[in-house]
């Protein structure tokens, strides 16, 4: 086997040693050299890494404790956000009651935002805490949402018999069509000119030639004509099945197919037709049948009662 010779010298040249290795033993320290090396760097990079990851897991922990004090705060939130929606609730209570509507009971609410809890396993491998505080947030937002989508749709109803409640009375007769002297009311009576028992459909009104007339509800001016009876009159078509006529008159201020408003000045007061002096005879039909006039001199919104087919009509 070949040997490498290795000779050591000193200043003293008597002194010198010589010493014989092995080419097998050379490679040995060579390769255990080498091992030495790569355990070191190895020690290093396994050393770098765990302090990577120590900053990371820091970082990491840093991170989940932001988060959950976040999602505490937007439970916070949503937890205002319920209690305003409880007010609200409280709220649509006291304006049904006001618009006479059918309250809505608090079991059949219940049903209409129940819900059962959120499960989510997002975090359960990692952070307990944070695990049941999320399903506990989503739980809550899930709620809040479900309340929302019902107050949404009860606001929607009342709104929609405002509406209706509102367009109603725009077009029912709701007020005097002239001022003056009650002369003459609805019902049987011995007919002024005639002196027999008749029905008097209408009620007058006794004024001064001139004086105007008002149109008692929004509509369109469906006849601007002249009787033997009733003389120079107006009749108008207004919605939900009213119409109102105006006779007597001195002189009609609108035409056929104008809109009017209520309170709008249509005529003058006038003793055109058969008529003793000068008044207002004034009618109101509903779906074709004469109805006392003197319930509408004053009718408030608040007495306006809303079929469910309107409610139903502006839903679709």
């Amino acid at each position: 086997m070949k040997k490498l010779q290795l000779t050591i010298y000193s200043d003293d040249i008597t002194k010198v040693k010589s010493f014989s290795i092995s080419k097998g033993l050379l490679t040995l320290l060579s390769f255990l050299e080498l091992g030495i090396i790569l355990s070191l760097f190895l020690f290093i990079f396994l050393f770098a890494q765990d302090k990577v990851d120590q900053r990371q897991l820091i970082s990491l922990k840093e991170s989940n404790q932001y988060l959950k004090e976040r999602m505490k705060g937007l439970e916070c939130m949503l937890d205002s956000m319920n209690l305003r929606l409880k007010q609200i609730n409280e709220q649509d209570k006291k304006i049904r009651k006001l618009e006479g509507m059918s309250l809505i009971s608090d079991e059949f609410r219940k049903l209409g935002t129940g819900g059962v809890p959120y499960y989510d396993t997002t975090f359960i491998s990692t952070d307990f805490e944070l695990f049941e505080l999320n399903n506990r947030l989503l739980t809550k937002l899930e709620k809040v949402k479900r309340c929302l989508n019902f107050e949404v749709k009860s606001y929607d109803e009342i709104y929609n018999l405002v509406i209706v409640k509102q367009d109603i009375y725009d077009n029912t007769p709701s007020i005097l069509p002239a001022y003056g002297r009650f002369s003459d009311r609805y019902g049987y009576r011995i007919h002024p000119i005639y002196h027999r028992r008749m029905f008097h459909n209408g009620f007058d009104i006794a004024g001064n030639k001139g004086d105007p007339i008002y149109v008692t509800a929004d509509g369109e001016v469906v006849k601007v004509a002249y009787s033997r009876g009733l003389g120079r009159y107006i009749k108008i078509k207004h919605g939900y099945g009213y119409s109102t006529v105006y006779g007597h008159l001195n002189k009609a201020l609108v035409r056929r197919g104008d809109k009017v408003k209520k309170g709008q000045i249509i005529a003058e007061m006038g003793r055109s037709g058969i008529a003793t002096g000068t008044h207002l005879h004034y009618e109101v039909h509903y779906y074709g049948r004469s109805r006392n006039p003197f319930p509408y001199f004053y009718k408030q919104k608040s007495s306006i009662k809303v079929a469910k087919k309107y409610i139903l009509s502006l839903n679709k």
